[in-house]
Formats: structure tokens, sequence, C-alpha cells
């Protein structure tokens, strides 16, 4: 029953069946064999017929009379011919064996050669041996067996084969070939090849009409430009466009796209990304998530959007990077990249966090611009400006300018503020912190006074100069040298609590802070551990 059941299958079917279950691998040409014997047995018996021959001999043997053929001898059951140059015929058992340019004619566009063939007229199977060739079409399959079903339109060859189809050229270990659906299914070491690509996978099924071919193993396509690997799908190598599924990736000469499905159209330079996606970028430490992605390579650019995420992993600490939209691009003739941010971005790192509306990573040169009302945090330090621009260098914070209405502040304990503001602000960091800033142009400075001996606070210095420089300690201002055209006052702390001072623009905005837990809370799929694969 299990036998009669895989007759109601599609080969496809079939053939994904064998690979998860390796008995029934064994079944399918079985099956095959008994489906056919079965039609054989059901339908009425026709003879195997002599046409022609130049000598004829009969002789009896052991299961009857023998006829020896010899000389363009020829054969009919049928709509099928036969052809020889010489036979043994069995017309008791309706079989015969053919040698020496053996050809069968099976309908005006189906032929098979070879050089010997036993063909059993009850079962109408037929089983050529050595430089077998069979022609249907456009497609020729060599191999050095074959065995054909005539009731089924199925031809099996158990020994290492080619088909080629056009420009399309298949080599397998085994595999067999479907007349009448013009499909082919090939196991173990498949290679195809094309002058556009090459295919390597170990299960494959091929329509040679469509000219399309569906994966069901471990599959590796390599174009021109791109690698594709997958388990799962099917590529029209015609229009040479594939659909890729169960977490398949595409690599070029820069990037690698890793999702659970993926679309790639070849002419067009265009791939898509489907579902829990990773894009990697050579060379560089940085990983783009998402849940959908495009490709237009044509452009050398890449989206990523649905939530999506960078990861840049650095030696002691990882920059996560969040927003609505990120945009990669390539620069073929510099051989440079870059990332532009989008909407609502959140920067976390350890001891370094911001927002701003749109950001640009160059990774060639590691800088990090912020743009669009851009805000910096470190420690306590609150950093804004019309532009943040940051270096890393050895994958650590190493350097940070600020442009235009740049403004400084940090919280003294309850009393109120320190702040600094000027028209560009210079920072260098040190161990992830901030050390050292130089502010420059109406660089004005507001800082308290405190006695550390009697833990108290004196008062309020108030400066103005052109430029001025800040040394930091833990974080927090413990040195400030006026550089030039110095102007200041002492204030009284009695009066600074009767009347707080604040330089104009001053903007305190804790509340916008992105935490780390913050963040990766609007990743779901974090949760899931999508992403945290080895």
């Amino acid at each position: 029953m299990l036998l009669q059941h895989y007759s109601y299958l599609s080969m496809l079917q079939i053939i994904r069946c064998a690979i998860q279950f390796p008995v029934i691998q064994i079944l399918t040409f079985a099956g095959l064999f008994y489906v056919s014997t079965l039609q054989a047995q059901q339908a009425k018996k026709e003879p195997v017929e002599i046409l022609n021959t130049d000598v004829l001999t009969i002789f009896q043997g052991d299961s009857g009379e023998v006829r020896q053929l010899t000389g363009n001898v020829q054969f009919r059951q049928d709509s099928v011919l036969m052809f020889c140059d010489s036979a043994l015929h069995y017309p008791t058992l309706n079989f015969l064996e053919a040698h020496s340019r053996v050809k069968i004619v099976i309908s005006d566009t189906t032929v098979i050669t070879g050089d010997e063939l036993n063909y059993d007229g009850e079962t109408k199977i037929a089983d050529l041996f050595r430089n077998v060739v069979m022609k249907d079409g456009k497609m020729t399959l060599t191999t050095q067996r074959l065995t054909y079903y005539r009731n089924s339109g199925i031809a099996v060859y158990p020994q290492k084969g080619k088909l080629v189809d056009g420009e399309n050229v298949l080599i397998s270990e085994t595999g067999f070939y479907h007349t009448d659906e013009a499909k082919a299914y090939f196991r173990r070491k498949v290679v195809l090849t094309n002058p556009e690509f090459r295919l390597e996978t170990d299960t494959l099924a091929y329509h040679t009409e469509s000219k399309t071919a569906f994966f069901m193993d471990t599959t590796y396509i390599y174009t021109q430009k791109d690698t594709l690997y997958t388990r799962d799908g099917w590529y029209d190598t015609r229009a040479r466009y594939a659909e890729l599924y169960n977490r398949s990736w595409m690599r070029d000469s820069t990037h690698q796209i890793t999702a659970d499905t993926l679309k790639f159209d070849e002419h067009y330079q265009f791939g898509e990304g489907i579902g829990a996606v990773e894009m990697m970028q050579k060379d560089s430490s940085a990983t783009i998530y998402g849940g959908c992605a495009e490709m237009l390579k044509r452009q050398g650019k890449s989206l990523v959007y649905a939530e999506p995420w960078m990861v840049y992993k650095m030696e002691e600490d990882t920059l996560h990077i969040t927003a609505r939209l990120f945009i990669g691009t390539h620069d073929s003739i510099t051989d440079s990249s870059k990332v532009i941010v989008l909407g609502n971005v959140k920067i976390v790192m350890r001891n370094l966090q911001g927002i701003c509306d749109s950001l640009c990573y160059i990774d060639g040169d590691s800088v990090i611009e912020m743009m669009q009302d851009p805000v910096l945090w470190s420690e306590e330090n609150q950093m804004s400006g019309d532009t943040i621009r940051i270096w890393m260098k050895n994958e650590t914070a190493d350097s940070m300018r600020v442009l235009q209405k740049c403004f400084l502040i940090s919280q003294e304990d309850t009393v109120g503020f320190n702040q600094v503001k000027g028209r560009q602000i210079y920072g260098k960091f040190r161990d992830e912190a901030i050390y050292r800033m130089l502010i420059s142009g109406n660089a004005e400075s507001v800082y308290f006074s405190k006695n550390d001996e009697k833990n108290t606070y004196e008062g309020l210095n108030k400066s103005l100069s052109n430029d001025m420089l800040m040394y930091f300690g833990d974080n927090k201002p413990v040195r400030i040298t006026f550089i030039t055209k110095p102007e200041g006052e002492f204030i009284p702390m009695f009066e600074v609590i009767d009347e707080p001072v604040i330089l104009d623009d001053f903007r305190w905005r804790p509340e916008d802070r992105p935490e780390h837990n913050q963040v990766l809370s609007i990743l779901p799929w974090l949760e899931a551990k999508k992403y945290l694969r080895p």
C-alpha cells in the first residue's frame, strides 16, 4: 500500500520524503517499478513485433523459442520503434536483448540510444547500457546506464549522468527524468553550470520547460558577483530570479545578508530579505538587524527597516544603534562604505548614550556623525549642538567635535547646573570617558565652587572668553583654563539660591536619555534570541 500511495505523489514530494527518510530513498525507485508493473498487468498484453532483419535464425532455449536477428534489426511495440544491429528475441517471454547501435524512438521528440538494450514487453521497461543518450525535445541526457519506464514516462539512471538543456548543464551521480512532466531529479554531487553561474548541491529538481531549479538540500549558487546559500528554494535560470527560504544568505564582495526568506533578481540587481534579517559588511565589526531589507546593487545601496538595529562590537564594549531606517551605501571606486540612519535614532554604549533624528556612520574612517537635534550623554555630562561627530579608534571612542550652538551641562547635586556653551567643542576621550575639552568661539561657563574639606558650596564662577580648555576627573570639570580675553565674576552661594544662573538656550533633557535596557526592550526578536546565535 505504501508503494501504491507513491503513485499519487508528485516527484518533488517523493524526493523531499527521500531526503528526510533514507529508507524511502530505496523504496522510491522500487515504487516506480511496482507502479509500472501494476499498470502493465492491468493493460492488454501487446507483443513485441519484428519489423525487419537481414538474417533471422530460430532455435530452442530454456524458455522456449529464441529468435536471433542480425543486420538492420527493427522492432515495434504499439507506437514505440526499436532499432539495433543484432538482437535475441524471446517471444514466449515477450522480451528482447539488443546489441550495437541501439535506438528507441518513443515519440517524435523522445529518442534513446545506447550500445545494449534489455526490453521487457510485459512491463514495458527498457534497460540500456553504455554510451546511453536520451533526447527529449531540446534536452539531452547522457549516462552509462538508464532504465526507462514507458508506462510512467520516467527514465532512471543509477550511474553518473549529464543533462544538457540549452546553456544549462547538469551533472549528478544518480537521477531520473520524467518525460511527461519535463522534469528531472538529481541526487548526489549535483552541479548545474551556465556561462553566467554555477550551482552545487546534493539534491535538485529541474523543470526543462521553465528552466527552473528547485533545491531540497544544502545549495550554493555562484554568479559573477554573488554567492547564494540555501537549503530550500528555487531558481529560475532563464529569468535569473531566485527565492530562497529557511535562513538563507547572499554574499558579494562587500556585504552578506541572511534572512528567513531571500528574493534576488540578478537581472535587475535587486534583492529582498524578509524575516530576522542580518546584514554584515566585509572586514567590519558592525552588523545590522531588522525585519526587512532591500538591496539595490546597481546603486550600491541597501535598506534595512522594520525595527532595525545596528550592533558594532568593540574590544571592551558594544555600540547599539536603533532607528526607523538604515541605508547602507558602498562606493566601488573608493571602496568606502557608510550607513545613514534615519528617524528617532538612539545610541547606546556603556559610558556613552545619544539621540538624534539622523546619523551617518562612515566605516572606513570610523566616524559617527549625529545630526538634527543631536544630544550626547557621557556619565553626568549632557552635550548638544547642531552636529556631533565622534571618531572611533581601536574600537573605542577616541575624540569628538560639536558644531554650532554647542552646550555642555552637568547637574551639581541639587544646587544647580554646571554649564558651558560656545560655537564649537573639541573633546578627547580616555578610558571611554571625556577627560579634555576645548570650547572655542564666545565660550561661556558657569560652574560651582566647592570646598571639598567642608563639603560645602561657596558660590558660582561665571566666565566669558574666546576660548577655554577644560579638564575632567570622574566625568566632572576639575580645571578650566581661559585662553583669550577672559572675563569673569564670582557669585556668592546665597545669591545663586535666590536666583539660579541659567545661560541662554539651556535645555536639560534627562528624560530623553536612552538607557541600555530601554533600547534593547524595543527589539522583540532579542527576547526570542533570534540574533544571538553563535
